[in-house]
């Protein structure tokens, strides 16, 4: 919301008859008019016009001419039939970073200095160069219709992030493409490895979309330890064209919907089996890497992984300390997950666990009996899962995980609920739970303003750390206002999450599958 267009930068215009010739995609020299289409932007008295890259009945792709002054003016597209005016926010630049799956968020579209794709076999290492493409760093002399020269703009102000820390800025400019930039940055040496570190960019106050890179510690292959992923599963995985997959999670949460409905604490079990296509894994984003953050608008950070459900039988079946109970397939998991609490199951650390919008879940609440609950407020005990004799994609499976003792404690929870919280350099502090294990720390808010943009952000850091400090790159993408209990969807929310180290388990028919215990305290926080 509210975001700005650069100067130079390439901008898309949505719409519905904008023409009646489409065009493909247009070589240098870029043409002012294209399929009988003009558009002209005017600024503080000052009227350009946009060289076209291509133009079809839905969308007109083009360059805001860099000499467009900065400033509120509009711009107006003519064709045939007529033209059309709206609204357009002018700023020197403002970067946006190209992703690998077209939506402006997950793995970058990012190569190292031999010109090869980064990816999970490609991985940085800490000291390496890598290059981001994208648009917005801002304007350049000449003309914008004809192959550019590459030139350092080095009189815009601009910095990198990578893994939540400043990343040296080696370059930032055209490339030889009109309107296409090039953003040239080192890994800097204290990040820590996994295969969706987040990197942001900012030009001055202006934040980018955040996207992921691929960072080993050594050799050339990722492990992601949020997902119990090491170098070595990751390579066989990536091996095969298609896999199996299955995450188990066991959930004991503290949520707190509405200031008026106190808290509310239940016992969860989530669960998915699925078949991957190993090429939609490798653009997809399964959270952040610990020590990172990412935000997304509207975008699900978690579980935006396609897949087909896989059959693993009527039920699962736990067994704990405090008895047993089975929690049953839901072809439809928007109702499953709508059992787990309104802030929405995709917060839940695991990426395998499907959308809404994907079947082939298993998912309820747990309760052992009448008078108490599944999993003791003091934590500790070990938990087992099985299908019994399996479904026939999955067949017989058997899982165990223990819970830590005590579990993780939230101090902070019951200050921050239902108050304005200033979120940049907001710390969030935890105690207890598994050492060894991560925690996220994930937030909601919706600009109201902007047809109800919802924006969210997940960070992730080591458990044992105890602390993480929200940056000011997360904080100034998130709206800001008060709470509005309009739907539960909207309510703005701040959740902790802690999981154990995910645990790797074996099934006939899976070809990678895990089982972690979570502990989430949920809480309704307005940000300032």
């Amino acid at each position: 919301p509210n975001y700005g267009i650069a100067q130079g930068s390439i901008f898309d215009i949505f719409g519905t008859s904008l023409t009646g010739v489409p065009t493909g995609l247009q070589s240098v020299p870029l043409p002012l008019k294209l399929g009988g289409v003009t558009m002209d932007i005017s600024v503080n008295g000052t009227v350009t016009h946009a060289p076209l890259y291509y133009v079809i009945p839905g969308q007109i792709a083009a360059i805001l001419p860099s000499a467009t002054p900065v400033g509120e003016g509009t711009v107006t597209v003519t064709n045939l039939g007529g033209s059309v005016s709206a609204p357009i926010h002018v700023v020197q630049s403002a970067f946006g970073i190209l992703t690998l799956n077209g939506a402006g968020f997950g793995p970058a579209s990012a190569f190292d200095l031999n010109y090869h794709q980064l990816g999970f076999t490609n991985a940085l290492n800490p000291g390496d160069y890598f290059v981001l493409w994208g648009s917005g760093v801002g304007p350049v002399d000449g003309d914008e219709t004809v192959t550019q020269t590459p030139a350092d703009l080095t009189n815009v102000p601009f910095s990198i992030e990578v893994g939540g820390q400043p990343a040296q800025l080696v370059y930032h400019g055209r490339s030889l493409y009109p309107g296409l930039d090039q953003v040239i940055g080192i890994v800097p040496q204290g990040v820590i490895p996994g295969c969706w570190v987040s990197v942001v960019t900012r030009s001055g106050g202006i934040v980018s979309n955040f996207a992921t890179l691929p960072v080993a510690a050594s050799g050339r292959t990722c492990a992601e330890p949020t997902l119990g992923l090491t170098a070595s599963q990751m390579q066989t995985l990536l091996a095969k064209s298609s896999f199996n997959a299955g995450m188990l999670v066991l959930q004991k949460s503290a949520d707190t919907q509405f200031s008026a409905s106190g808290v509310a604490v239940g016992d969860n079990a989530t669960a998915a089996f699925l078949g991957v296509q190993t090429a939609d894994f490798t653009r997809t984003q399964l959270g952040p890497s610990m020590g990172s953050c990412l935000v997304t608008n509207g975008a699900q950070p978690w579980g935006a992984l396609k897949s087909t459900p896989l059959n693993a039988g009527d039920t699962l079946h736990i067994t704990g300390p405090a008895g047993s109970a089975d929690v049953s397939f839901h072809s439809n998991p928007a109702v499953a997950f709508g059992t787990i609490n309104a802030f929405g199951s995709y917060l839940i650390p695991s990426g395998l666990i499907p959308d809404q919008n994907t079947a082939g879940a298993y998912a309820g609440p747990i309760d052992a009996d009448s008078s108490s609950l599944f999993i003791p407020n003091t934590g500790g005990g070990q938990y087992a899962f099985d299908n019994g004799s399996g479904g026939s994609d999955v067949g017989p499976l058997q899982a165990s995980v223990t819970f830590p003792s005590p579990l993780m404690s939230w101090p902070q929870a019951s200050a921050l609920n239902s108050e304005s919280t200033s979120l940049s350099g907001l710390t969030i502090n935890w105690s207890g739970g598994d050492p060894n294990g991560f925690t996220l720390i994930s937030g909601r808010s919706t600009h109201f303003a902007a047809s109800n943009v919802i924006t969210e952000f997940t960070c992730a850091a080591p458990s044992s750390a105890g602390q993480f400090t929200i940056p000011d790159s997360v904080a100034r993408l998130m709206p800001t206002g008060p709470i509005q209990y309009v739907d539960p969807a909207f309510v703005p929310l701040l959740q902790m999450v802690q999981s154990t180290v995910p645990q790797t388990f074996s099934a006939p028919n899976l070809d990678f599958a895990t089982i972690q215990a979570v502990t989430s305290v949920t809480i309704v926080v307005a940000f300032q």
